[in-house]
C-alpha cells in the first residue's frame, strides 16, 4: 500500500508548468509585489494605528508570508522559480517598508533591516513554492501548503490571545483578533481543500507549522536581542 499523503485523488490530471511567464518576469512580479507591499504596510501602520485588532493586518507576519503564497500561486508548477520570486517578495517588502519609514522620517536601523530580510528570505520560498503547488496531483505538497497558511494564522492568533492576558504588553491587538485569526486559519484549509482528504490532511499539518513558526519567532526575538 502506498503513502495515503502521496495518493493522486481520482480524476486529477498532472500539474502543468506555466511556461508563458519568463524568469524575468516572475522574479520582477515578485519582487515588485513586495515593494509595493511593503510601502502600503508602513502607510496603513499610520492610518491603523489605534485601530485595536485591525492593527493586527499590518502589523503581523501572516499578511506578507499570504502575499509570498499569493506570487506562487502566479506561477503554478515551477516551485523553484516561484521560491526565487516569493524570496524576492519578502525582501522587497522589507525594503519598501523600511524605505517609505525613512522617506517619512522615521529612524530605520540597519540591523533590523537584515534581520527581517534574512527572516523573509527564508520564509517567502517557502511560501510561494506552496502557492505554486495549490493545484499539485501528489496530495501532500497541496495539504503542506494549506498547512502554511492556517498554521500561520493559528499561531498569530495564539500569540494574540497571549499578548491580551500579559499586563506588559500593552494588551496587543486584542482577543477578538486573536480569536479571528485562529477562526480563518482553521476554516482556510477546510474551505480550499480539493477534498475531504485534502481538508482532513491540510487542518493536521497546521500542527507542524504552528511549531515551525512558534522556533522562527523565537529565532528573530534571539537575533534581535543580540543586535
Amino acid at each position: 500500500m502506498g503513502n495515503a499523503l502521496d495518493a493522486e485523488p481520482v480524476g486529477t490530471r498532472a500539474l502543468k508548468s506555466d511556461t508563458s511567464i519568463r524568469i524575468w518576469q516572475a522574479l520582477a512580479i515578485g519582487a515588485g509585489v513586495g515593494l509595493v507591499g511593503g510601502a502600503l504596510t508602513m502607510l496603513g501602520q499610520r492610518v491603523l494605528s489605534g485601530s485595536g485588532g485591525w492593527f493586527m493586518l499590518v502589523n503581523s507576519a501572516t499578511p506578507w508570508v499570504v502575499l509570498a503564497f499569493v506570487v506562487g500561486v502566479c506561477i503554478p508548477g515551477r516551485h523553484w522559480l516561484a521560491a526565487g520570486a516569493g524570496a524576492l517578495t519578502e525582501a522587497g517588502m522589507v525594503l519598501g517598508y523600511y524605505g517609505t519609514a525613512f522617506a517619512s522620517g522615521f529612524a530605520v536601523s540597519a540591523s533590523s533591516t537584515l534581520i527581517w530580510v534574512l527572516a523573509g528570505v527564508i520564509a517567502g520560498p517557502v511560501y510561494a513554492a506552496a502557492g505554486s503547488a495549490r493545484r499539485h496531483p501528489r496530495t501532500l505538497p497541496r495539504v503542506a501548503g494549506l498547512g502554511l497558511l492556517g498554521g500561520v494564522l493559528i499561531m498569530e492568533g495564539c500569540w494574540a490571545l497571549w499578548l491580551a492576558t500579559d499586563a506588559n504588553s500593552n494588551s496587543g491587538p486584542g482577543p477578538v483578533a486573536g480569536w479571528s485569526a485562529i477562526a480563518i486559519g482553521v476554516v482556510l484549509p477546510l474551505v480550499l481543500g480539493r477534498s475531504i482528504k485534502d481538508r482532513i490532511f491540510g487542518l493536521l499539518m497546521t500542527i507542524p507549522v504552528m511549531g515551525l513558526v512558534l522556533v522562527g519567532y523565537l529565532g528573530v526575538t534571539w537575533l534581535f536581542m543580540h543586535s
